[in-house]
């Protein structure tokens, strides 16, 4: 049973990620977005194609776990580009 999906949409400029799970309790809090989007940063630091692109993610100011999900993963919100409705975030990479 599909539970999640990850999609790295090639954008103007580079990438941009939409990653999402079941909504309800069964679903929630069980790392499922985690594992996905740990797999797709690994993913976009390995694959040479993408590897030196800008990535972004963006999040509901009000939805706090992708919003902490984004920074686990290694997102760095940009201000200049966040809005009263959306937090957007760019994958650092060392």
């Amino acid at each position: 049973e599909p539970v999640a999906f990850l999609d790295v949409m090639q954008v103007k400029g580079g990438y941009t990620i939409a990653l999402a799970t079941k909504s309800g309790d069964k679903y929630r809090g069980k790392g499922y977005a985690s594992e996905l989007g740990q797999k797709a940063v690994k993913w976009l630091n390995t694959n040479p194609e993408v590897m030196n692109k800008k990535v972004t993610w963006g999040a509901f100011k009000e939805n706090i776990p992708s919003n902490k999900l984004a920074e686990k993963l290694g997102f760095v919100k940009d201000e200049s580009a966040s809005d009263d409705k959306w937090n957007i975030y760019s994958l650092e990479r060392s």
